[in-house]
């Protein structure tokens, strides 16, 4: 064999050594951003999308897969919330939702037409559980633990003067028995977040007073209907996992104060995650994880928006050495944070090119994000719910 003939093979065994590197090294950057969890995992998503150009429910695994509009969901579906716990006779796939029938509303006037639904895995009629009550607000209903009563918000002509006012808002109970729901509570506002108590002896929630950016995080007693304000700057909170302690954060010192569900004494305290002293937290959820006290998961946004935000993480202990970080770096417009009831997976949305755009994103915890469908227009919103595919396909 000539030298000049060995110089050939070699440089062409150099040329494939270098190709297959180079393609090993994208096959692994493909396995860190797509396979980044097991296929068997037990929960998917219920998320609002306007794809075929009005909004409604569609559902899908956590990495997209089985993507199809949830059976019995109409335009005008929106902010979905997925049961996970089951009472006798209901199973715990079922999705609470807002079906909006006119979203048109007077200046001076708030909620819009519609009701709150309910959609029983397997069926496609929707339940009506908001009775006789015509304006709903723009909050998410929320399932109570034993999966038996539904958390709403929604305003009512109280003095019949033919309109529907701040001051007429109040958040309802309702059950899946046919009756009507109950008045717990007044005064919150669009946006609110409902929280139950993991006993279902108390709901969170927030509400926005007049002149207010900032919500201001409140605790509703069911057993005697009284309202529980820390102050009226601790703008959101959380239940631990095991509900013996609520995370709430404070806008005067910028911490997260630790207090006991059974008497509010705090416990501890920890600094809020760093950032811009015009940004606030605007969303806190505290993560469950098996053999350790959790993580907390928070939204910080700018003031003069709440949405979007960076999404940081911590270890929801006292150790004042542990520090906040991002939950994942690159993305610092995240909104509408949804975690699943296990809390190894997180949902959330980013914004797109126009205005209205918005993109589905998932995050396994220690894992790689997963844009799920960066060719719609909208869609986000989403909830996790057990058993995604049982049922649906029938």
């Amino acid at each position: 064999m000539s030298e000049r003939i060995q110089r050939i093979l070699w440089a062409g065994v150099l040329v494939a050594a270098v190709s297959l590197g180079f393609a090993t090294y994208r096959l692994w950057r493909y396995s860190r951003t797509v396979a980044v969890a097991p296929a068997t995992s037990g929960y998917g998503l219920v998320y609002v999308s306007n794809r075929d150009g009005t909004y409604r429910l569609y559902t899908c695994g956590p990495l997209g897969e089985n993507d199809r509009p949830l059976p019995g969901s109409v335009a005008g579906d929106v902010l979905p919330a997925c049961q996970t716990g089951a009472s006798e006779g209901n199973t715990s796939a079922a999705v609470a939702f807002l079906r909006v029938t006119d979203p048109e509303r007077g200046a001076d006037e708030v909620g819009m037409l519609g009701a709150v639904c309910v959609l029983p895995e397997g069926r496609r009629e929707a339940i009506t559980v908001s009775g006789a009550i015509a304006r709903v607000l723009t909050v998410a209903p929320a399932w109570s633990p034993s999966g038996d009563r539904i958390a709403f918000a929604a305003v009512e002509d109280s003095n019949a003067d033919g309109k529907f006012t701040a001051d007429e808002t109040g958040l309802y109970i309702a059950t899946l028995d046919g009756h009507a729901p109950t008045r717990v509570a007044a005064g919150p506002g669009d946006d609110t977040n409902l929280s139950w108590s993991p006993n279902g002896k108390a709901l969170l929630f927030q509400t926005r007073s007049a002149g207010r950016w900032w919500p201001t995080a409140r605790l509703l007693d069911l057993a005697d209907n009284s309202i529980v304000t820390r102050d009226e700057q601790t703008t959101v909170a959380c239940w631990s996992p095991d509900g013996q302690h609520i995370a709430a954060y404070g806008m005067i010192d910028r911490r997260v104060h630790v207090l006991s569900a059974t008497d509010g004494s705090e416990e501890y305290s920890v600094d809020g995650p760093q950032g811009d002293w015009q940004a606030a937290l605007t969303y806190l959820a505290w993560l469950p994880e098996e053999g350790t006290s959790g993580q907390w998961l928070a939204l910080v946004s700018q003031s003069s928006s709440q949405l979007p935000g960076v999404l940081y993480v911590r270890r929801a202990e006292a150790d004042s050495a542990l520090k906040w970080k991002p939950l994942e770096k690159g993305i610092n417009h995240a909104m509408f944070p949804a975690v699943s009831p296990d809390g190894k997976w997180i949902a959330f949305s980013v914004p797109g090119p126009s205005r209205n755009d918005l993109s589905l994103v998932t995050l396994p915890v220690g894992g790689k994000p997963v844009t799920l469908f960066p060719d719609t227009s909208f869609s986000g919103l989403a909830c996790w719910r057990s058993h995604p595919a049982r049922g649906d396909q029938q």
